[in-house]
């Protein structure tokens, strides 16, 4: 057993994840359409308004980040090692 835990690494709980990436929106007019894009990962989306634009944005960018469907999610732990 690791010293101090009293837990064999075996047992350890899963930390949930939950990471937030921060993502520059760039807004745009373009005829009767707000164009919103975020550059840094090559999503783009748009709206009639700048907040459909930003939330359409958002959205997407969600999805691109999600796992594809049927893959097995990347499980963090942390354990101690004497």
């Amino acid at each position: 057993m690791p010293q101090g835990t009293g837990k064999r690494a075996g047992n350890a709980a899963a930390a949930p994840c939950s990471a937030t990436t921060r993502i520059t929106a760039e807004i745009t007019r373009e005829g009767d359409l707000y164009i919103s894009r975020a550059r840094e990962i090559d999503v783009t989306s748009f709206g009639e308004t700048r907040n459909e634009a930003l939330d359409m944005l958002r959205e997407a960018c969600e999805l691109y980040f999600e796992p594809p469907a049927g893959s097995v999610p990347t499980l963090h732990v942390e354990i101690e090692v004497a």
